[in-house]
């Protein structure tokens, strides 16, 4: 069994360090999202937060695919991506909300394919937005401690369609595993 490992602040920060306004109003978006849900009433979102929350999303989705690569989902595999997804956005999300994102993500996936679902993600995030998803789904696949032949192809697909060279992903894979693994 894998080691299940959070990102470390050394691998989020660097994730972060990239992170666009678009991003960081995304996950605001994110958060006025879930606050309204859990006080039932739906929030006022602007086209703009629209958007950021799509990029969120996608951001998030990459992470989703990489991790998915192997075909096996473990209860624990389920959990450990959605404590990861709260950690970095740095949000309390319930187990329903991750609950609820991460099935959506297998749904899109069921319907439209993984090479369906690497096009929709390389059109909603711009070349910032992609970089930062390719930090993110490096991360979470080192999370395991145990990155499996199909993450690694997962992540060359990924880095592919979002126009990463080889070699500019393998040097951001190599340093998301670095820290993460640096256990800080």
């Amino acid at each position: 069994m894998a080691i299940q490992r959070k990102p470390t602040t050394q691998a989020k920060a660097a994730v972060q360090t990239h992170e666009t306004d678009e991003v960081r109003k995304g996950k605001f978006a994110l958060a006025s999202k879930t606050k309204a849900k859990k006080q039932q009433s739906e929030p006022a979102m602007s086209p703009e937060e629209e958007r950021a929350l799509l990029r969120l999303l996608a951001i998030l989705e990459t992470g989703f695919l990489a991790t998915m690569a192997d075909g096996v989902v473990e209860p624990s595999e389920f959990d450990n991506l959605g404590t990861n997804f709260a950690v970095w956005l740095e949000q309390d999300l319930t187990g329903d909300d991750l609950r609820e994102i991460l099935e959506g993500f297998l749904q899109h996936l069921r319907e439209d394919g993984i090479n369906g679902r690497l096009s929709y993600l390389a059109q909603t995030l711009d070349k910032p937005s992609r970089r930062v998803a390719f930090d993110f789904a490096a991360m979470l696949s080192a999370c395991d401690g145990d990155v499996a032949e199909e993450e690694l192809g997962m992540l060359e697909g990924i880095a592919a369609a979002f126009e990463i060279p080889k070699k500019e992903a393998q040097k951001r894979f190599n340093e998301m595993c670095r820290l993460v693994l640096s256990g800080e």
